[in-house]
């Protein structure tokens, strides 16, 4: 459910969502009203894990995308290369219209 969203609202049927798995396990989730908030959500989460998650060089590359303002762009380099260093993660994305 989106925070401070009742059942019934329209705004849930208009749900942007995202949940990470590792070993079929929920890691991380997050719902928003918008592509933009989901997105913001996502890159506060790769840049938290990135560090600890990637190599050296890949963690850099997705710094320099989110320093840039590309967040898309950090959060599919981040989920391409995650795995190649610990554990893989899947994300799954929930884009109404498949946006």
């Amino acid at each position: 459910m989106i925070p401070g969203a009742a059942a019934g609202d329209p705004a849930v049927a208009t749900a942007y969502g995202a949940v990470v798995l590792v070993h079929d396990e929920v890691r991380w989730h997050a719902a928003t009203r918008t592509r933009a908030e989901l997105f913001a959500a996502l890159a506060a989460y790769v840049a938290e894990q990135a560090p600890f998650q990637l190599w050296p060089l890949e963690a850099a590359r997705v710094r320099r995308w989110l320093h840039r303002g590309d967040r898309e762009q950090a959060v599919r380099y981040y989920f391409a290369t995650v795995g190649r260093r610990w554990d893989r993660e899947q994300l799954h994305l929930v884009l109404p219209g498949g946006r």
